[in-house]
């Protein structure tokens, strides 16, 4: 059955992989449901979701996911899996195997870079070709990011229109090595999925085969952040840590990094530090909703984060999932006495009313107690500084993407409220806006449903075989 478009939990999604927050707030889904649907779809800030492109239905048996241009809906794509939106041109970047497409803003899709044939070649984009792209991202800096999933490397299209490939070194569609640090073609990856970039051009990117994530400095430099090679599931520091394929990646305003760890269920993060924790997730599957680490996820696969809200949206299942952030506790003088039996002195500890419900309040709904503590106080979160952030973020382009551990204090205190679990502001005006925000409302950090519904597909998600050429 075709996806249908609606608001909230009344849309629904054959296989939502990529997403992408404009910068005006509406969300786009690579949603890959082939052979029968293959779109891109728009969430707007509101909750309405729509389809902007993409064929679907089954006028187009056998198939429905093949690369062919036109506008909106008159265009197909082969199983889209990642995008990324172009706020400077008002395009969307759609990653489809071995081409990448773009949708103008007014809704023309054409080809972007890629041959439309498997294989490995850099050059002019047009002539340059890939092997199963999974990854997309933008650097400040302009540069087009690329994982080439089964070329095992990262490739970059640079604003000139010239692909180059930027670290891994693996034969060309052949079997991945086991991962090992170094610059440029003397690093490898097996099977590199998600990719994100910071603001100082370093690309994160989980090595999915390899279960570790690794970052990529401008000059091509790779280490190793995170994971331990064997799959498994441990927080902890570094290589101490242990991930299950992890997947999609995305950046918080705070420097951490967020990860889809899909066979395990969670999503996880790293703060700038090398600290590796479970953000949310029970580890068993499921669509469960309710407080971060009480909900259930299914095979999440790809996550963003939608900075104007303070929220972070994970491809699950058949679901666009939300996380939002628990309220900070009021300073003391804003609250009110506590009864005599009560003891004294201030906390940084908060309570609340954890929901699922749509993004646009218009889907069914639920509500859970949950509560969060921090030994962060809310007048030291709120007073975090610019120049701090700015300080915990910064990463030289030629050294090692890991912070000076001299940063962790500060970072810890205003990355995450409420035990490491509410996402944080990156500056000081962002952090007082959002603060205000979720002082008003009230909301606990839950995991929750925003749009789509479970479409009876047990398998969804948890196979891609399907997306090889």
């Amino acid at each position: 059955m075709a996806p249908t478009d609606g608001v909230g939990t009344a849309a629904t999604f054959s296989g939502p992989y990529g997403l992408s927050v404009s910068s005006g707030g509406t969300v786009y889904v690579a949603d890959n449901g082939g052979p029968t649907s293959c779109l891109v779809r728009a969430i707007s800030p509101e909750g309405a979701v729509s389809t902007i492109a993409g064929c679907s239905g089954p006028e187009y048996f056998p198939t429905a996911c093949f690369n062919s241009d036109g506008v909106g809906t008159n265009a197909c794509f082969d199983n889209p899996l990642g995008l990324a939106a172009d706020d400077d041109t008002g395009s969307v970047l759609v990653i489809t195997k071995s081409v990448v497409r773009q949708i103008s803003s007014t809704g023309a899709v054409s080809t972007f870079a890629g041959t439309g044939y498997a294989g490995f070649s850099d050059g002019p984009r047009s002539a340059a070709s890939f092997y199963l792209l999974s990854g997309i991202a933008f650097a400040p800096d302009g540069r087009l990011l690329l994982a080439d999933l089964l070329n095992n490397n990262i490739r970059v299209v640079s604003r000139a229109g010239e692909v180059t490939t930027l670290a891994g070194a693996a034969p060309p569609g052949g079997p991945c090595l086991p991962s090992a640090d170094g610059v440029g073609t003397s690093a490898t990856f097996c099977q590199p999925w998600g990719v994100a970039v910071d603001s100082n051009g370093v690309a994160f990117v989980a090595d999915s085969a390899n279960n570790q994530i690794r970052a990529v400095t401008r000059g091509g430099l790779v280490t190793t952040l995170a994971g331990s090679f064997a799959p498994g599931f441990a927080d902890g520091h570094g290589k101490a840590a242990a991930f299950n394929s992890p997947r999609g990646v995305a950046l918080t305003t705070s420097g951490s990094l967020l990860i889809c760890d899909s066979i395990n269920f969670r999503l996880r993060t790293i703060t700038p530090a090398g600290e590796v924790t479970t953000f949310a997730g029970n580890g068993t599957r499921g669509t469960t909703d309710g407080p971060a680490l009480g909900a259930s996820l299914d095979y999440p696969s790809f996550v963003a984060v939608d900075h104007r809200r303070g929220a972070v949206l994970v491809s699950d299942g058949t679901r666009v999932r939300e996380i939002v952030a628990a309220a900070p506790p009021p300073p003391p003088s804003a609250r009110p006495p506590a009864p005599e039996s009560a003891s004294s002195g201030a906390s940084a500890s908060a309570s609340a009313s954890a929901s699922a419900s749509s993004i646009s309040g218009a889907g069914a709904s639920a509500s859970t107690g949950a509560s969060a503590s921090s030994g962060a106080t809310a007048s030291g979160v709120a007073s975090a500084s610019a120049s701090d952030f700015a300080s915990a973020t910064a990463r030289a382009s030629s050294g090692t993407a890991v912070l000076p551990a001299s940063t962790l204090s500060k970072l810890e205190e205003a990355s995450f409220v409420a035990g490491g679990l509410a996402l944080a502001a990156a500056a000081a005006v962002f952090a007082a806006r959002v603060r205000a925000r979720r002082l008003a409302d009230g909301r606990a950090l839950a995991a929750r449903a925003v749009t789509g519904v479970v479409n009876g597909d047990e398998s969804a998600g948890g196979d891609y075989a399907e997306l090889a050429p």
